[in-house]
């Protein structure tokens, strides 16, 4: 038999059918077409949630059905819902299935729920069956945590928006043991597109200036080396040079113009430019992370909380505009100088 047989949805006042999509109120149970939920954007007796009228299942005003009882008393050996016959309801007395897990008449829950839904990301985002909590976006660390001395975790996550379970973990770690140092292969590998992304622009432009410098510096020095190892280059490729003398002669290259202090010095900049973005870099961040918490705490004192996420966040667009700079930059300056 067709558990909604002979009911209608209170919405439009269609009679349910066995292909339906149908949803019940998780307050009263309810029946409802799930579209005519979503555009009612509530169940259809809300108002009366609470009350003597709210909604029970047709069945429970017939003459034939079996008187609410009270909640039978409680014992080590058997549960106040469970009963040989079936499961009782404690809230209405309806007698279910011991299958059940929620009351057929008032839907009410017939089992103690044995876990906790996370936080929402959205603080006032409404819970209805089709807003569900999702997987926990913090990293197991608690929203009111304390990741500096007046900044929670979840001011924190406002501002970094994504991929917060892999930054609160690493914010709190480094303000209960007091570290800085926490490896970040994206800060290694891509220093100043990454700063840009996570929208820290003094750091960004500053690491940014920094590589191209280096790289500018480093290929002006490095000229003369380039110009004769194409020489030699051309000359073995031609036959005026055996493979000892090429070998011979691009050693001594080397050792005039890549052992120079300055190349040397410039080449290890480059290097700890990047190994210090990669160990520091997620120090750098959580600092930027508690001075624009701070910051908008002060500028926006009624609308705090809803500036957050617009100051923070990422922007890709940064991120592809730093990396052509870091490239493409160091080739125009050397046109101009050459």
């Amino acid at each position: 038999m067709f558990y909604y047989e002979g009911q209608a949805c209170p919405v439009c006042g269609k009679a349910f059918e066995e292909t339906d999509d149908i949803v019940s109120c998780p307050e009263c149970g309810a029946p409802h077409h799930r579209a005519c939920w979503l555009a009612a954007g509530h169940c259809h007796f809300a108002d009366r949630h609470g009350t003597p009228e709210q909604w029970t299942r047709p069945e429970a005003d017939t003459a034939t059905e079996e008187p609410p009882v009270t909640e039978p008393e409680t014992s080590e050996e058997q549960s106040p819902v469970e009963e040989e016959e079936g499961r009782r309801c404690p809230h209405c007395g309806k007698n279910n299935p011991t299958y059940s897990e929620f009351c057929s008449r008032c839907g009410r829950p017939l089992v103690e729920q044995d876990w906790t839904p996370p936080p929402y990301r959205n603080p006032g985002a409404a819970y209805t069956p089709f807003h569900a909590p999702g997987v926990d976006d913090t990293g197991s660390v608690a929203r009111d945590a304390l990741l500096d001395d007046d900044v929670t975790a979840r001011e924190a996550a406002m501002v970094v928006g994504t991929n917060q379970r892999y930054y609160l973990p690493r914010f709190e770690k480094m303000r209960n043991e007091d570290k800085m140092v926490s490896w970040n292969w994206v800060a290694f590998l891509f220093p100043a597109p990454w700063l840009f992304y996570r929208k820290n622009y003094v750091a960004g432009s500053i690491v940014l200036a920094l590589q191209v410098t280096v790289v500018v510096l480093l290929s002006l020095l490095m000229e003369p080396f380039m110009v004769q190892s194409e020489t030699l280059m051309q000359a073995f490729a031609s036959g005026d040079l055996t493979a000892t003398q090429y070998l011979s002669q691009y050693q001594m290259l080397v050792d005039t113009h890549m052992m120079k202090p300055a190349v040397l010095m410039l080449s290890v900049l480059q290097m700890v430019l990047n190994v210090g973005m990669g160990m520091l870099g997620n120090y750098i961040y959580r600092c930027a992370v508690m001075n624009r918490c701070r910051k908008l705490k002060t500028e926006y004192p009624s609308d705090y909380e809803a500036r957050l996420p617009i100051e923070g966040g990422v922007t890709a667009g940064l991120f592809a505009m730093a990396y052509f700079v870091g490239e493409f930059l160091p080739a125009l300056l050397l046109m101009l100088f050459q």
